[in-house]
């Protein structure tokens, strides 16, 4: 599995939608990405509390958009996705050539 013996850097994204009426009273759309914070999985770790921290800072997103104004409101969720990537934060990248004096 991607968890085997290594970390993986996560995160969730969601494609949302809001709505608000029109001027002719027609519906108007617009859809939005979110994505909560790349944070490390280790082996062993439950993914419930990831996904509820993921979810909240999703939310804090969500809310920030809404508080702007406009009339917009939640309108629906079109996809989430769970991103994963191999992490390695303490191992270098390459190596860079430091001038002597």
């Amino acid at each position: 599995g991607c968890l085997a013996g290594r970390p993986v850097g996560s995160q969730v994204v969601m494609a949302l939608v809001f709505c608000r009426g029109g001027a002719g009273g027609e519906r108007v759309e617009s859809g939005g990405a979110f994505r909560s914070a790349c944070e490390p999985l280790l082996v062993g770790d439950g993914v419930d509390g990831f996904l509820s921290g993921a979810e909240g800072t999703v939310r804090v997103g969500v809310d920030a958009c809404l508080g702007c104004g406009g009339g917009w409101i939640f309108g629906g969720r079109c996809s989430s996705k769970l991103e994963l990537a191999e992490y390695g934060p303490l191992s270098a990248s390459g190596a860079v050539k430091i001038p002597k004096n």
